[in-house]
């Protein structure tokens, strides 16, 4: 396992690269079929016994339980299996490129005592091709590295076609880390100069790296530097030799093999405007990517662009007709989705008043591809769609916007207009949302913070900050809860800072559960991190009881903070002002 305080700042590799136990290890696992099923301890072991067949390990016998958790990290690591974790329990899956990897050599595959020089197969075109393709970082060892943006054999390939061999030593202290393409000049000059040292100066360098933690890991405890010129050693391409070093040692070192320059050129070549993505913690986009062998380069973001004053659902299917990404877009934004270059794809737009397809267009993927949808696209359609378009909250206009909140408030859980967006949820995607008391209160939230925005818009109010966000589907989520949350919405004026905290709970009970605390806390901390401003507090509902503000403002009491309970009617009734001066006016008059 990793290091707890490892630097997760430098590449990661496992310790165990032997391509003859790769093989066995997945000839285990498509054999006895455990492609697909879940993965547990007891499958572990016996595959352990399968490799003690084959004799592919060091002694003939067993390998010990971490030995064969780091062999199937190796696995993960080139793609050819993983762990999917989006599955409860965890399932074990075998990629496309795992498959090839296996048809290539299951024949070759022998059994025999034990591992044996000249007898078990030592690199794959498998394996060449899928480190040509693996990038640092990514979902499979996002655990163990992060903010490195690189394809680490062709930072090794390209360093290689200058220095000629790359030691032990230079791959830890300078290759490793590496974390950014535009950094492969910078440390070969790193690398040139640490050539240059006097034997001492040398030595004293790596020793005191040595000692550090990642020192420990990269080069001197079952060096990850070493594990990492196994892997390369396992692409066929590679030469491994001793070389001396200026401090008088032999260390080991790899080089491209003299046959194989030319073919690494055009690699290099082939690739140089392949740009790293980063796919945070998409695992299955990943696999998507790494674990198919038709697909030379990484995805690239599609820009959907939404220039109507719609919201749209919009959904992006791939050439087989598998639904790949679902989205509902706001009014006057866009939409970033990854898709691979140079296939076939289709996106369908529809009206989400009532699911009808009101666009539909199949197209071949190019590198950083934009879509606009506008209404000329919207009429190039030729779908007949009798309903009107869903308006955005967006576009709402005042009158229409403080409608919307009163029916949303009114409600026993939504407006009869978000209704129609959650009823399409439910039907397109099996998405159940018309419970979500959450989801009521987010909504509650984003509806004040639009009318505030139009305000400011309008430089009635001066600022207005919502500690909430949009999520999925264009869904509001709410600002953080709790006794140490933060304040639903903020909304400044003539300098002086209005917290206001909202809920869509009627009952007094529930109310003085779920608010009669951390309404009164979010405001004293938010007057403790600004003491210099004068905050004022606003708490609306639906309706207010006078015991429950009581309870709120005797926790105020000593703090010299006003706070005032509302019901949304009386606020809305406020906030419908025309001017700075009337908002003012109305403000300072509930306060006084």
């Amino acid at each position: 396992m990793a290091s707890r305080n490892r630097d997760k700042q430098v590449w990661f590799v496992p310790k165990r690269a032997n391509v003859h136990q790769m093989i066995a290890l997945l000839h285990g696992i498509i054999s006895r079929k455990y492609d697909g099923t879940t993965w547990n301890t007891s499958k572990q072991d016996n595959l352990n016994l399968e490799l003690k067949k084959l004799g592919a390990t060091q002694s003939g016998n067993k390998i010990a339980p971490q030995g064969m958790r780091t062999l199937l990290a190796s696995l993960h690591y080139l793609g050819f299996v993983y762990l999917d974790t989006t599955t409860t329990p965890t399932t074990l899956r075998v990629t496309k490129a795992g498959y090839n990897f296996y048809s290539t050599h299951q024949n070759d595959l022998r059994p025999m005592d034990k591992l044996t020089k000249g007898l078990t197969i030592d690199y794959s075109e498998s394996v060449l091709y899928q480190m040509a393709k693996l990038q640092i970082t990514n979902p499979i060892i996002l655990p163990h590295c992060e903010d490195i943006y690189v394809f680490p054999f062709r930072v090794t390939l390209q360093m290689l076609r200058t220095l000629n061999y790359l030691d032990m030593e230079e791959i830890a202290m300078f290759v490793f880390h590496t974390r950014d393409m535009s950094e492969i000049e910078y440390k070969i000059s790193e690398i040139l100069n640490f050539r240059n040292l006097n034997s001492k100066d040398r030595e004293h360098l790596v020793n005191q790296y040595k000692a550090t933690n990642i020192g420990n890991l990269t080069l001197k405890k079952a060096p990850s530097a070493g594990y990492f010129m196994a892997f390369c050693m396992g692409t066929g391409i590679m030469t491994k030799s001793r070389v001396d070093t200026n401090g008088g040692n032999k260390v080991g070192a790899i080089s491209i093999k003299k046959n194989m320059l030319q073919w690494v050129d055009e690699l290099l070549e082939f690739h140089k405007n392949t740009e790293i993505f980063d796919f945070e913690d998409n695992l299955n986009l990943w696999i998507s990517y790494f674990g198919n062998p038709l697909r030379d380069f990484p995805p690239t973001l599609m820009k959907i662009n939404n220039y109507v004053n719609n919201e749209l659902y919009i959904e992006i299917n791939d050439s087989q007709d598998n639904l790949i990404d679902t989205t509902i877009i706001n009014a006057n934004d866009r939409y970033f989705t990854p898709i691979f270059e140079n296939e076939n794809y289709t996106i369908n737009i529809y009206n989400i008043t009532d699911g009808t397809l009101i666009y539909s267009n199949s197209f071949i993927s190019i590198k950083h591809q934009q879509f606009t949808i506008d209404d000329q696209l919207i009429l190039k359609g030729n779908f007949v769609n009798e309903k009107p378009m869903f308006l955005s909250y967006s576009t709402l206009e005042t009158n229409r916007l403080i409608n919307e909140i009163l029916d949303h408030s009114a409600s026993k859980n939504f407006s009869d207009k978000m209704l129609i967006k959650l009823r399409l949820l439910q039907t397109k995607l099996g998405i159940d949302k018309f419970n979500d008391k959450s989801l009521r209160g987010a909504q509650y939230e984003y509806l004040f913070y639009l009318l505030l925005s139009q305000l400011k818009n309008r430089k009635i109010i001066d600022e207005v900050i919502w500690n909430g966000k949009i999520g999925n589907y264009n869904l509001p989520t709410q600002a953080p809860g709790g006794k140490t949350g933060t304040p639903d919405i903020i909304f400044i004026l003539n300098n002086e800072r209005y917290i206001l905290e909202l809920t869509t709970i009627k009952s007094k009970s529930m109310q003085f559960t779920a608010e009669g605390s951390s309404v009164p806390d979010h405001i004293k901390i938010y007057q403790e991190e600004y003491p210099d401003v004068v905050v004022k507090g606003i708490f609306c509902a639906p309706m207010v009881h006078e015991r429950v503000h009581a309870a709120m403002n005797s926790i105020l009491s000593g703090y010299n903070i006003p706070l005032i309970s509302i019901s949304d009617v009386e606020l809305l009734n406020i906030l419908n002002s025309e001017s700075k001066q009337e908002l003012s006016q109305k403000l300072n008059s509930i306060f006084n």
